[in-house]
């Protein structure tokens, strides 16, 4: 099942499509009026916490990455197993799954990303596999090029980064000494071997920004495509920063309250911030919220 709760805060039981929904999929009426709610709630001036907040199947209590296709539609995956999600995030429909090869996949998966018709899956090691959109059910074939910084980073942060042709990696736990007090993302080319650029470093004094964090870990970072911006979400601080590419911070704040165990992050084109949180307390959800 999916819950949603609209902007007036109200709980609703919303049907996911046959899979999910006894009695058949939802009528072409009801679709576009849940689309129409978000839409009002996009508009309004008085709406306050998430625009809409979408309650998540148990397959994805340890919801971990957030990616949006070229054309606008969101995919998620679990912590354990490489089984893909899409998500209709404007009617609150699970649309389907996919997974990695013939038998199970398993590792520690930490991010997805979508870079034209190739999907990105992140391990914390550094590792990558790379594969295409499966239909339902189906099982993709993949293969896995290995970055080479395991040894320095424990990653939990993937995005494309467009203009400058890179993968970005957000490092969680940082294996260097030197650079502990720091934010550290490390940009990857995606070529036959997988070359790691320098690393952008940002000490933490500067990456806080007033904040009282004693240190910020990345849950996840995405690339603002309108503007280049990288956002990171740190779940043990509950933090958002916006940071340029050169690495300059343009903004460091604190999540909506209602935000705990804030774990995928991606935005939209038309300016839609949405946040999946793990079950920890409560279902695994994903929230949508305007783009700060």
């Amino acid at each position: 099942m999916i819950r949603a709760v609209g902007a007036a805060g109200l709980l609703v039981l919303l049907g996911a499509g046959t899979a999910c929904r006894p009695g058949g999929e939802l009528d072409d009426t009801e679709l576009a009026q849940r689309a129409q709610r978000l839409s009002n709630a996009m508009r309004s001036d008085t709406a306050t916490g998430p625009l809409a907040r979408w309650i998540l199947p148990s397959a994805l209590n340890e919801v971990s990455g957030l990616a949006l296709s070229p054309d606008g539609r969101l995919f998620a995956h679990g912590d354990e197993a490489a089984v893909i999600f899409e998500i209709d995030y404007r009617h609150g429909v699970m649309v389907k799954h996919f997974q990695l090869g013939r038998r199970a996949v398993r590792d520690d998966f930490e991010a997805i990303e979508i870079v034209g018709d190739q999907f990105f899956l992140l391990a914390s090691d550094g590792r990558i596999y790379r594969f295409r959109e499966g239909d339902a059910n189906a099982r993709v074939d993949y293969d896995v090029f290995d970055t080479g910084l395991g040894s320095r980073c424990e990653f939990e942060g993937m995005a494309w980064d467009s203009a400058a042709n890179q993968m970005v990696l957000a490092c969680k736990n940082i294996e260097e000494r030197r650079l502990r007090d720091h934010v550290v993302l490390y940009r990857v080319a995606l070529d036959s071997n997988a070359r790691a650029a320098d690393p952008l470093i940002i000490p933490l004094e500067r990456a806080r920004r007033g904040n009282s964090w004693d240190e910020i870990k990345p849950s996840d970072v995405t690339v603002d495509a309108a503007t280049g911006t990288y956002f990171i979400v740190a779940a043990q601080q509950k933090g958002l920063l916006q940071i340029t590419r050169q690495g300059d911070v343009l903004a460091a704040g604190p999540l909506p309250d209602d935000l705990e165990f804030a774990e995928g992050l991606a935005i939209t084109s038309d300016s839609l911030m949405i946040i999946s949180t793990e079950a920890m307390g409560g279902p695994p959800a994903i929230q949508i919220y305007p783009r700060p």
